[in-house]
């Protein structure tokens, strides 16, 4: 059985990034890059292939902005892993 309520926002053409906020304060941004269509759960818990970027520079297309990982640089330790469950 479907649930009745659909919760839906309208889609933003450009890079995904996440800011996480901690006791009020925010975290450096890291830049997801996933080669599905979008980020979803798949994306987030399952896939081997989704790449997160720590720390964010400036997007600049054809070659590594100051502050960005070397092209192929493994995701941070505390990246979600592939395979692992969500713990909230």
């Amino acid at each position: 059985m479907l649930e009745p309520d659909v919760f839906a926002e309208p889609w933003i053409t450009g890079a995904e990034y996440t800011v996480a906020v901690l006791q009020g304060r925010a975290l450096p941004s890291i830049r997801i890059e996933t080669p599905a269509t979008f980020y979803d759960y798949q994306a987030k818990y399952f896939r081997n292939d989704t790449k997160y970027s720590l720390p964010v520079g400036p997007v600049r297309r054809g070659r590594e902005a100051p502050g960005e990982p070397r092209a192929g640089a493994r995701s941070p330790p505390w990246a979600p892993r592939a395979g692992a469950a969500p713990t909230s």
